[in-house]
């Protein structure tokens, strides 16, 4: 059998991997393949942001926007405030809704998601689309993946922190802000 190499970018995610192999590579890539993220200091408010259930983020009563950063070092922002994310959009960033955040989320409980398709997504997305929700899910939609999820755990997995899904797809939270008013460049 020969070995196969998928390069997303500069991710190498199945390399040396026998053929037939490769979707099991795609969602368990290799530690050698993916380096982490440098640790920062984090601030008290993405602290406190990583500690919140990762479900439900757009029901939060104040608006916020968190800039982080994927596995391969691109930046992308969740924003739960519509100002934000146009501002965001129009200077060249990619800023996620809650929405897309919430099958971010499932994708990451249901064990669909990992590091190499995070950056795969935000790279299909661009600046101005919308992350492939039935592509995340593995073509499963968001009602019948949650139902599927509910039946193999037996109740409705809502115990996923912001941490531990940023913690499965690779990446980092870098700022938090509230409300309106950016602190990012």
């Amino acid at each position: 059998m020969a070995a196969e190499a998928r390069v997303i970018g500069n991710l190498a995610l199945d390399v040396g991997e026998p053929s037939g192999a490769a979707d099991r590579a795609r969602r368990h890539p290799s530690l050698r393949t993916l380096r982490p993220l440098a640790k920062v200091d984090a601030s008290p408010a993405a602290l406190e942001l990583g500690s919140l259930p990762a479900r439900g983020l757009g029901g939060l009563p104040a608006a916020f926007t968190a800039r982080m950063r994927a596995v391969d070092g691109s930046v992308f922002y969740l924003s739960t405030s519509p100002v934000e994310r146009e501002a965001l959009a129009e200077s060249g960033a990619i800023a996620l809704e809650a929405e897309e955040w919430e099958a971010i989320t499932l994708a990451v409980e249901t064990d669909r998601m990992w590091a190499g398709d995070l950056v795969q997504a935000l790279r299909t997305r661009g600046v101005t689309g919308r992350l492939e929700v039935d592509a995340l899910l593995d073509g499963v939609s968001y009602e019948r993946a949650t139902a599927e999820l509910s039946f193999e755990t037996g109740r409705d997995s809502r115990d996923f922190s912001v941490a531990r899904v940023l913690q499965r797809i690779g990446a980092r939270i870098d700022d938090v802000s509230f409300g309106t008013e950016a602190s990012f460049p």
